[in-house]
């Protein structure tokens, strides 16, 4: 059928006149919803990231008042209660984080250097679990690096 398929064309949910009045309005996906709260210092969603690197461990957060320290290919971590646990690797392409819940959601952000050192970019994969998108859904952020001093 011409426009994808379906009947009258066009994506399910019936095109610029909206959804047939049977059918729910669909969001489209977005990581707000998908990614717990407990994952937010790793790539928060709003706001800066604090990233302190020692030869075995790293310490990422908002602030560094509430940074989580995860030790590197050292297994995971678990951050509750809940199942939720953390991961982090040292690759060729820099630094992973590995999220994976009780519930089947895998959260992986890739960080990398780029601009000369002066930006990073966190490339995320979401998958598993209740994500509508088949393989997933990707995104990118990217933040701008500041030195700063760490108070004694």
């Amino acid at each position: 059928m011409p426009g994808g398929g379906m009947p009258g064309g066009g994506m399910p949910g019936g095109g610029p006149k909206g959804p047939p009045p049977d059918m729910p309005e669909m969001p489209a996906p977005n990581a707000v919803g998908l990614l717990r709260p407990e994952m937010d210092f790793a790539a928060p969603l709003e706001g800066d990231l604090f990233i302190l690197r020692d030869e075995g461990m790293i310490a990422m957060g908002k602030d560094l008042d509430h940074a989580v320290i995860l030790p590197y290919n050292r297994g995971a971590v678990d951050l509750g209660d809940d199942g939720l646990t953390a991961l982090a690797m040292l690759s060729s392409g820099g630094l992973v984080v590995e999220f994976h819940t009780n519930d089947g959601v895998a959260v992986t952000h890739t960080y990398s250097l780029e601009s000369d050192g002066t930006q990073l970019r966190i490339r995320t994969h979401i998958a598993g679990g209740r994500i509508p998108i088949p393989g997933g859904l990707d995104m990118e952020r990217v933040y701008n690096r500041v030195q700063t001093t760490i108070p004694p």
